[in-house]
């Protein structure tokens, strides 16, 4: 048995059966396994540049075409704040900051270096993206 704080009660903790918590949706059944995962997606960016990360996963492998950087990340089903971690696993070549012409329901990766701006992304090497409102906030590891 897990137990939660159940705040619509005076009872303070409320015993929970684990068969209730495996019929959570996988995304809050992963929260609740500590962000774990069996195996990471991989996904790639895009001829457009654009790397789509759907709505659930927090953390991926990256991989793309010898020619594709990445420049913008999908927001559809994000809300700023949240955050997500690539792992570069492929010849995927560079990141470029402050790009212009955003695609739909994208936004670039933003920069503190006045206009566009690229670097090198080294193979297992990881960046942790915070959505915020003018784009996506970047830090290398």
């Amino acid at each position: 048995m897990d137990t939660w704080e159940d705040n619509t009660t005076n009872w303070g903790m409320v015993a929970i059966p684990t068969t209730w918590i495996n019929k959570i949706e996988k995304n809050q059944k992963t929260l609740h396994g500590g962000n774990g995962y069996s195996a990471l997606t991989t996904i790639e960016v895009d001829a457009s540049f654009v790397l789509d990360i759907g709505a659930t996963d927090q953390t991926f492998f990256v991989s793309g075409g010898g020619g594709n950087y990445l420049k913008y990340i999908t927001t559809l089903g994000r809300q700023p704040g949240n955050t997500i971690h690539l792992i570069k696993k492929t010849v995927l070549s560079k990141i470029y900051h402050n790009s212009g012409s955003i695609p739909e329901n994208t936004l670039p990766i933003l920069s503190g270096y006045s206009g566009e701006y690229n670097e090198n992304w080294e193979v297992n090497r990881l960046v942790t993206l915070v959505l915020g409102t003018a784009g996506w906030h970047y830090d290398f590891q």
